[in-house]
């Protein structure tokens, strides 16, 4: 094992490994007048690493109003359409799901909101609720009523 970086009087310091290979000790930064540790942030805000490499999310306004199915997003050919965040808001009382398809399963299940209500899809790297692979996510709304905002996805 290498050698753990010492200080000017050759006590240990503290230390860590490096990212790149987890093996390279690497000294921790601290403040040195709180002398807290700096730690850089552990969560990426412009991608999401997987085992086959980098997501991307995605993004897309939603401005909805039909009664029963509205695509929310276009099925994406041999890929899983997976939301990772969101945030919906109705301009009158309706109920709202989100589906596998046209007339597909519910993958959200039912969600009743008031006028002028809505509610916030929390975020979740590992994703909230998904489709199956090549169809769409479909916002099922149980009566023609005017439904906004946005969600964040990713296409696996």
């Amino acid at each position: 094992m290498p050698s753990i970086p010492r200080d000017d009087n050759r006590s240990v310091a503290i230390a860590g490994v490096s990212s790149v290979d987890n093996a390279t000790p690497t000294a921790v930064r601290v403040n040195p007048t709180t002398k807290r540790a700096l730690v850089d942030s552990l969560v990426a805000t412009d991608s999401l690493g997987s085992s086959s490499g980098t997501l991307t999310p995605l993004f897309v306004d939603l401005d909805v109003s039909a009664n029963g199915d509205n695509v929310a997003i276009a099925a994406v050919g041999g890929k899983i359409i997976r939301v990772i965040n969101g945030l919906l808001i109705a301009s009158a009382a309706v109920t709202i799901k989100f589906t596998d398809g046209l007339a597909g399963t519910s993958v959200s299940g039912r969600c009743a909101v008031i006028a002028n209500g809505g509610f916030q899809i929390p975020y979740a790297p590992t994703g909230n609720f998904q489709t199956s692979v090549s169809n769409a996510l479909v916002l099922n709304l149980s009566g023609a009523v005017q439904v906004g905002g946005w969600l964040s996805y990713i296409t696996v």
